[in-house]
């Protein structure tokens, strides 16, 4: 099977993509921040999907993680497209919590 990440680390992985999830549609909701969330919404979806599929050309020895940051390392194109994919999702929380303590 392979090296892996722990159990609870996947855990908190899809916790936080679910509560994106619901955060995005809680924005869009409230009309706060609608195309962004909107985009954080369809990015929460894909990436879990995209690195799942990215993770197959994954090699023994690796774990998920270590063999992504050995990619964006190295240059691998779509390593660095998730990594700019999950900033994003980073970035709209901030955007989340800084519109969030104004109102």
């Amino acid at each position: 099977m392979g090296e892996t990440l722990p159990s609870w680390f996947w855990v908190l992985y899809y916790c936080f993509f679910l509560v994106t999830i619901a955060t995005a549609i809680w924005c869009m909701r409230q009309k706060r921040l609608v195309n962004v969330a909107c985009a954080a919404l369809i990015l929460s979806i894909m990436i879990p999907i995209a690195h799942m599929f990215y993770n197959n050309g994954k090699v023994e020895g690796l774990n998920e993680l270590a063999y992504f940051m050995q990619n964006v390392d190295q240059g691998d194109l779509w390593a660095i497209y998730l990594l700019a994919l999950y900033c994003y999702i980073v970035v709209w929380w901030g955007m989340v919590a800084v519109k969030g303590k104004k109102v």
